[in-house]
């Protein structure tokens, strides 16, 4: 079709004409190799499958086993009804039932609606970079970027200062002032970040980290749409809601179900979040099963814990379950597209009146999207005890810098050489699988996509005391080891996937078949398919990278005392919030710095990647 939207004619004063055309939305392109069956597939899988089974798949079944049980006896579904009647787990259920269906759908809906407002907008690129830093950036520097901006205090919080000048004009202080704004919200947003508050701060921290990926993949997902369509739909007549319902539901309803599925794994999942947002007065108000879960096995008899767990992994499974489902057929949705003949410059007139509109928009989404980064720059700014005394007012200063840079010089280091071991480690595994997946078994494999997605989204809180018997077994208990290996194992199923999609789509198969009959399949790994899917091996190292730097869950869980990664020192600093808001917020910007230099420095291959995965959804 020619790109009739780049004429130069004269606009038209009716609508063009149309015809009708079927899309397939979600077809992927067809599978790069000949799928010989061979009889390396089990020698080239072994290493990974091992891993899976052995620090995954076992802790599992243990974990099933001991929900069972009470001190080696057999209580069959006691444990289950012990549970389900502790009134903390309830809290505990509805808040992660609340985190997995209505925060993903915040997050799909406004990742969407900022994929459409950007779309094509003045300075496109720097609005993307400033939208999509966030997810690189630690869960717990956020959680004390959104604490600074929650804080009570007008002097230290940014939303109670700009709640002050209502308080005074309505005689209230501050910590009222959003009850009587809104009066028939005030039982539950109570005090401002009372206990209910607490939960929706939570969120919204989640969302600014998370709205600006979906809205890149949206993004993809727009342009993949010929904007014909697009341009037919409002000749006649529909407007934005209207376009959403006829033209983008139909042809993105994959990409949002694959969107809303990640946000609900990742939402689900929260767990350093909370320990650095919630006080400690209301924190069993914002508990999630991630925290719950972890406490108990600390706190009570396995059996509880297993329980709780075994009932959260049924949940996701069927999650998984779900989600297959939905995007199992794709649907092929007829649609209006324009007759070539008809002039449609139309629409590119009304676009140009309103770039002004555009500019502003953007100026005020790039000012609201840097609010908590910016909060946390100007807060490390400051002499700590002086930020403690007087806030904002505060003179600036380097003195948080100083007094925290020689505390974070070794975790800093130690986390960086975690980081690159385990980088090279998953990458050098899950590149052999990914070939035998894609090269060396047969098409349509379902239960191979199946074990990836139960692995990579099986939580790790579920398996934490069956995996350190496993560790122990390995006489790894308490060593660097074993930091390692769960890592290792928790990266390697995102990262086959990842591989797996651009091994087939990349490499010319006539390159890969000769070299495989001439060489090896080694060779051919290495000299044909890696070169040629570069871009994703490249994306697939920085994020797992970006993983393991930002990570507090593992390390809590399996103590790494003697890696201490810098997570875990932030999270120490977070602990001391009310007197050291100065250091806490120092130790953020460092530990921010190294994720987002990673993201930026392989931002082409990141974004390439997505675009890919987009293209093939």
């Amino acid at each position: 079709m020619s790109d009739v939207a780049d004429s130069d004619h004269t606009p038209q004063a009716t609508p063009p004409t149309a015809r009708v055309a079927v899309l397939d939305n979600a077809g992927a392109p067809p599978t790069a190799g000949l799928w010989r069956p061979s009889r390396h597939f089990l020698a080239w899988i072994t290493p990974t499958a091992t891993l899976l089974v052995l620090l995954l798949g076992l802790p599992t079944a243990r974990t099933v086993i001991l929900s069972w049980t009470d001190n080696g006896r057999f209580v069959g579904l006691e444990n289950y009804i012990r549970v389900l009647s502790d009134p903390q787990v309830r809290v505990a259920l509805r808040n992660t039932l609340l985190w997995a269906v209505v925060v993903p759908l915040i997050v799909t809906c406004l990742g969407y609606a900022l994929a459409v407002t950007t779309r094509a907008r003045w300075g496109g690129r720097v609005i993307t970079t400033v939208l999509v830093a966030p997810i690189a950036l630690p869960m717990v520097a956020v959680g004390i970027a959104f604490r600074l901006l929650y804080h009570p205090d007008p002097a230290y919080g940014l939303a109670a200062w700009l709640a002050a000048p209502l308080s005074h004009l309505t005689g209230a202080g501050p910590d009222t002032a959003l009850p009587m704004l809104w009066p028939w919200l005030g039982r539950w947003l109570g005090p401002w970040l009372g206990p209910r508050l607490i939960t929706v701060a939570a969120i919204t921290a989640f969302v600014w980290a998370w709205a600006g990926l979906a809205m890149l993949v949206f993004r993809y997902a727009l342009h993949t749409i010929p904007p014909e369509i697009e341009d037919v739909a409002r000749a006649e007549g529909a407007t934005a809601l209207g376009v959403l319902r006829t033209v983008h539901f139909p042809l993105l309803r994959r990409v949002a179900i694959v969107l809303f599925a990640l946000a609900a794994a990742a939402a689900s999942r929260t767990f350093e979040l909370i320990l650095v947002l919630a006080p400690g007065s209301v924190q069993d108000e914002a508990e999630l099963l991630s925290l719950h879960v972890w406490r108990s096995y600390h706190q009570g008899p396995p059996g509880h814990a297993a329980a709780l767990g075994v009932l959260w992994l049924m949940a996701v499974l069927a999650g998984v379950l779900l989600f297959r489902r939905a995007i199992h057929d794709p649907t092929r949705q007829p649609v209006l597209l324009p007759d070539t003949d008809q002039p449609q410059n139309w629409w590119r007139q009304r676009r140009t009146r309103v770039r002004v509109r555009r500019v502003i928009l953007s100026v005020a989404l790039l000012v609201f999207w840097c609010i908590p980064v910016a909060l946390l720059v100007l807060t490390s700014l400051h002499n700590p005890v002086e930020q403690a005394l007087h806030g904002w007012r505060a003179p600036l200063s380097l003195d948080s810098y100083r007094e925290v840079l020689p505390v974070l010089t070794g975790p800093l280091l130690r986390t960086f050489l975690l980081a690159g071991a385990v980088m090279l480690i998953v990458v050098a595994l899950s590149a052999p699988a990914a070939y035998a997946l894609t090269w060396l078994g047969r098409p349509s494999r379902p239960w191979d996509l199946a074990v990836l997605l139960c692995a990579l989204v099986l939580p790790i809180q579920v398996i934490a005391d069956p995996l350190s018997e496993v560790l122990g077994v390995l006489r790894l208990s308490g060593t660097t080891g074993a930091v390692i290996l769960t890592h290792v194992v928790l990266g390697i199923p995102v990262t086959t996937l990842i591989l797996r999609s651009a091994f087939e789509a990349r490499p010319p198969a006539h390159q890969v078949d000769l070299v495989r009959l001439r060489d090896s399949n080694w060779r051919a790994l290495l000299t044909v398919v890696v070169p040629h899917a570069r871009p994703a091996v490249i994306a697939a190292a920085a994020l797992q990278f970006v993983q393991v730097w930002n990570d507090v869950v593992v390390s809590l869980l399996f103590d790494a005392s003697q890696v201490t990664p810098i997570g875990i020192t932030i999270l120490g600093e977070a602990r001391q919030f009310s007197t050291g808001a100065g250091t806490a917020a120092a130790g953020a910007v460092l530990a921010s710095l190294p994720p987002l230099v990673v993201v930026i420095t392989c931002w082409r291959s990141i974004v390439e990647t997505i675009g890919a995965g987009v293209r093939r959804i």
